[in-house]
């Protein structure tokens, strides 16, 4: 029996379709997962416990459940960065000192420049039994992290597994759309991005608006995106009235938008993964490493609101 952690169970678009891949591709054990919503278990997921409110009920319930397995592996995403987490930190160091093995699977790691974000990366990866990147930059950011070459071959790199489920739910529509579809996140951690770039987007979303019979606005992550959303919407929606904001959609509905769109603008990883397989023009907004990262492997154009926000224009005008 094994412990699966993430970002599970917050109707995450990307971390979604990375454990239903995971599912497919490691049926073989038998798995606990801890999610942040009761969802259904499938595969060989044979029970799933919900993160509570209060961490030291939290603490108690993962300490509970590593009675009976042997290793807890943290699946997808990118969960070593300075603004998003290190590894889920205080539960590994629990697993390690309770002897389990940890290991993380098909994860990014961005550069960790802060001493104390460095020090816990380090730890928890250097203790780690397995770890799988899935691009070569994160290869070079653990190393850079970990320094010492007798740890390097616990690392190795594979294709991001979000991309190939994906794969599978591409197809010729029969119901292709003239749709620009929007799929933004709450950018207000990211120094990188103002208010003028916002009021850029927005310029850039009106000015497009003609070519297209709809702004569709969806969420990548439904915990999270609901309020920016919901802003892009209105804002908008002030200058043109073909806008409209899909929310609480199932992924499959998300897939079916994504894949029948002419065209998508977007700053969420596997939403530009997407656009990429289902070949829809796609523009990906450079706010994490994490963008440059997956750009060799896959078919989206990068822009950010110094450069590329005319060129933006002129193609899709």
């Amino acid at each position: 029996m094994k412990i699966l952690v993430g970002y599970h169970g917050k109707g995450n678009f990307g971390d979604d379709i990375i454990l239903k891949e995971y599912m497919s591709k490691h049926g073989n054990e038998k798995y606990t997962l801890f999610s942040y919503s009761k969802i259904p278990s499938y595969g060989s997921i044979i029970k799933v416990i919900v993160w509570k409110r209060k961490r030291l009920m939290n603490f108690f319930q993962f300490i509970k459940a590593l009675w009976n397995v042997d290793e807890v592996i943290w699946v997808g995403g990118t969960c070593f960065s300075e603004q998003d987490g290190i590894g889920g930190f205080n539960y590994m160091i629990v697993a390690l000192l309770s002897r389990r093995k940890i290991s993380y699977d098909y994860i990014g790691i961005n550069p960790i420049n802060t001493l104390k974000s460095r020090i816990k990366s380090k730890i928890l990866l250097r203790n780690a039994h397995r770890i799988i990147v899935r691009d070569v930059d994160s290869l070079k950011n653990f190393c850079s992290i970990v320094k010492d070459d007798k740890f390097f071959k616990k690392c190795t790199v594979a294709s991001d597994l979000g991309k190939s489920y994906l794969a599978k739910s591409k197809r010729l529509s029969d119901n292709k759309t003239d749709n620009l579809v929007i799929s933004w996140r709450d950018l207000s951690n990211y120094p990188i991005f103002t208010s003028m770039d916002y009021n850029c987007l927005i310029d850039l979303v009106v000015g497009i608006s003609k070519k297209f019979d709809k702004i569709v606005v969806i969420d990548a992550d439904d915990s999270v995106d609901s309020e920016i959303s919901s802003r892009i919407c209105n804002d908008i929606a002030n200058f043109v009235d073909n806008v409209v904001y899909c929310k609480n959609i199932s992924l499959n509905k998300k897939i079916e938008i994504l894949r029948d769109s002419k065209a998508i603008i977007t700053c969420r990883l596997h939403i530009a993964i997407a656009g990429s397989i289902f070949s829809v023009p796609t523009f990906a907004y450079r706010y994490s490493p994490k963008i440059d990262y997956q750009k060799h492997d896959n078919n989206y154009r990068i822009f950010d609101f110094s450069e590329g926000y005319e060129r933006i224009f002129r193609e899709l005008k």
